[in-house]
């Protein structure tokens, strides 16, 4: 296990001891963010998606969610002077501890697909990421999140979540 698991496992446990109950119930939201695409030096591209998940009861140390998540590059990304675009469909278990300020952790199954030049291919497998999250209200929340999508692909994105 890789120390950054261990660290971020470390602080969703320290976030979740803060007081205030986590939502549950359904929940759908947007995102925004860089692909970050480790292959060569070219511009990466900027995806933009939905989540929609259900959040299980909530307890005073938070809330296990399922949730699907769908992005797609709005800005395509550049390599070798060609423009690529990435989307991916993805389904978590997510756990969001409780507080106004939360840790979020998630782990499940992706599918991406790339474009490049009329051609395309697909990948998919193991995905997880984790993040912060701040409750302004009963129903909405802004998170912060940092996704590995496979080996060379990483999601830093931020968004909003409404709670109904």
């Amino acid at each position: 296990m890789s120390k950054t698991v261990v660290i971020a496992v470390a602080a969703l446990l320290v976030l979740g001891s803060f007081a205030n109950d986590a939502s549950a119930g359904l929940y759908a939201g947007g995102k925004a963010g860089i692909m970050m695409v480790d292959v060569g030096s070219g511009d990466d591209p900027i995806n933009a998606g939905v989540v929609i998940g259900y959040a299980m009861d909530a307890a005073e140390w938070g809330a296990l969610a399922v949730e699907g998540e769908y992005t797609m590059s709005v800005v395509d990304g550049k390599e070798a002077g060609m423009s690529y675009d990435l989307s991916t469909l993805a389904v978590y278990a997510a756990y969001r501890s409780a507080g106004s300020f939360y840790g979020k952790a998630k782990i499940g199954f992706l599918k991406e697909t790339i474009g490049m030049g009329g051609a395309s291919g697909d990948d998919s497998g193991l995905s997880y990421g984790a993040g912060l999250g701040l409750r302004v209200g009963d129903s909405l929340s802004a998170e912060f999140e940092y996704t590995l999508i496979e080996k060379d692909v990483s999601f830093f994105s931020a968004g909003a979540i409404f709670s109904f």
